[in-house]
């Protein structure tokens, strides 16, 4: 005796007295609809939280296939509660709207999901199947294209099917749901292992539905067990890669496709900073291929970066910079460690992002170079010499200390540039302040205010300590030296000034010691006038 059996997709199947393995469920009355009801809700709540939340690529696809699955179980109520024919078939009418919408979204949320890119237009024609087979269906009474016959039944109607629903509609249906399963399946050895878990929830709420509509397809269950009801499981199971392991709320394709490519070292860390992730970039800086550095510590992968190891060592979210001297080239890099939150609310792990900013700081000191320093002598220029003062002035009256600032020129240093040339005289400056800055303690250093004026700072000095630096100075600063076939002998005629005797701010030290310069040089030069 020949009977339609319906399966999850409104489908029914014909079959011949034949043996099948079946499970004995009686679940085609209406004691079904609380728990399709409570489907209908849970996946509401669900597809809403999606649609308004989109934090991940397709989030909004993926609300409209679950919306489309709230049709599906609410066509099943309509024609469990009714008990007309017309109002059954508006049950069809409604679970077919649900049928045709659930594997084109779905297919649409997985490839955006897996990080393929999936446009409008193509949606567009991925409906164009699902149209025709809901305008097949809404029609079905004028022709036995789709439902063959349709008969009142306790769930709804009898629907054996024709042959458009088995050739056209079904394969496409399920052709989508495969491809759904397996670009999910080919992502879940891709991702990192901390974001697995939410691969795997997405593989296993498709496979829930799809392998129930086989096992009815297969004659596996008897009765009317229809896919709507797999759907509450199906919401179930989605609800906990949601809130539990944060489905919605990254992308792990998308995440694992800018943790490879982006510029800066990644580390991802435990809370025991384990590393979880470690993406190429912050690799290479260690001599352990990347796989094996997956489950080791952060000290003893990093054990050579102790600078950094001691910034990391402060848990809380720090933006900081340190320097890798072990090679012959320092490099200096930018750290930026950013915590995340478990569902507990409890610290859970961080984020380690690496910078290197060597080619930043090498463009600062060039620009530092440039505002500090004079570029001829490669001595400090005037405005160095001036912050340099103030804090020595600051620091001097604080402490109670003393300091002094010898002030000089190059005698006759205009003749040299008029009869030899100014490269020439560029040579003899160079060769002053090469040579005064090698005769300096560290403490103290020497500025070139401009022209052939040259100031020098010495710190902790009164005026019996100044005698033998002056003599020092002239000793052997004034030796002949040769430039190509000249011969030159640089003659200095310098000033001193005393603090605070002398004043008590840079403007004052240095008439001070300008004066005495020009008394000195008014004497012959070659001498240091103190005053």
């Amino acid at each position: 005796m020949r009977r339609g059996t319906r399966d999850p997709l409104g489908q029914t199947q014909e079959r011949c007295g034949r043996q099948v393995l079946r499970v004995r469920m009686n679940i085609s009355d209406t004691r079904l609809v609380p728990f399709l009801t409570v489907g209908i809700v849970a996946c509401s709540l669900v597809a809403t939280y999606a649609w308004f939340n989109p934090l991940t690529r397709g989030g909004r696809l993926f609300a409209l296939a679950t919306y489309g699955a709230c049709f599906w179980m609410l066509g099943d109520v309509i024609g469990r509660c009714s008990s007309t024919f017309g109002v059954k078939y508006l049950g069809e009418v409604v679970r077919y709207f649900g049928v045709v919408n659930v594997p084109v979204w779905m297919f649409a949320f997985t490839r955006v999901y897996c990080g393929k890119v999936i446009r409008k237009r193509t949606i567009a024609r991925l409906f164009i199947i699902p149209v025709v087979s809901f305008a097949m269906m809404v029609t079905s009474l004028w022709h036995p294209l789709f439902f063959a016959s349709m008969e009142m039944a306790p769930y709804g109607l009898n629907t054996p099917f024709g042959p458009y629903f088995w050739f056209v509609h079904t394969p496409y249906c399920y052709l989508l749901t495969i491809l759904s399963v397996l670009l999910v399946l080919n992502e879940i050895g891709r991702v990192p292992h901390h974001f697995r878990s939410q691969i795997f929830f997405l593989f296993i709420s498709l496979c829930v539905p799809f392998a129930i509509n086989i096992a009815n397809l297969a004659g596996w269950l008897e009765g009317y067990y229809n896919t709507a009801l797999s759907f509450p499981i199906f919401v179930m199971l989605l609800s906990v890669g949601i809130f539990r392991h944060r489905l919605l709320d990254v992308n792990p394709i998308a995440y694992e496709s800018v943790f490879h490519n982006v510029r800066d070292g990644v580390i991802i860390l435990s809370r025991d900073d384990t590393i979880l992730d470690i993406n190429p970039v912050a690799a290479r800086h260690t001599s352990t291929p990347r796989p094996q550095l997956i489950g080791a510590r952060l000290n003893d992968a990093f054990s050579g970066w102790s600078e950094m190891l001691a910034t990391c060592q402060d848990k809380s979210e720090i933006s900081a910079e340190f320097s890798d001297t072990s090679d012959e080239r320092a490099r200096h890099y930018s750290i930026h460690t950013a915590n995340f939150i478990g569902i507990d609310n409890e610290f859970d792990g961080r984020i380690i992002t690496l910078r290197d900013i060597t080619a930043y700081k090498q463009y600062q000191d060039s620009l530092e170079t440039l505002a500090y320093f004079d570029p001829l002598t490669r001595l400090a220029n005037r405005r160095r010499f001036q912050e340099e003062i103030e804090k020595t002035l600051q620091r001097a009256a604080r402490r109670e200390e003393f300091f002094a600032i010898l002030y000089f020129d190059l005698n006759k240093f205009k003749v040299v540039n008029d009869t030899l040339g100014h490269e020439m005289g560029d040579e003899l400056l160079k060769y002053v302040g090469a040579r005064t800055a090698s005769l300096l303690r560290a403490p103290d250093f020497v500025a070139r205010l401009g022209g052939d004026e040259f100031v020098i700072l010495l710190n902790n000095t009164t005026r019996t300590d100044i005698i033998p630096v002056v003599a020092r100075l002239l000793e052997h600063i004034e030796q002949p030296f040769v430039v190509q076939t000249h011969t030159l002998v640089p003659r200095l005629s310098l000033g001193a000034a005393f603090y605070p005797q002398d004043g008590n701010n840079l403007q004052d030290l240095l008439r001070h010691a300008d004066n005495a310069m020009y008394r000195a040089k008014a004497q012959g030069g070659g001498m240091a006038a103190l005053p």
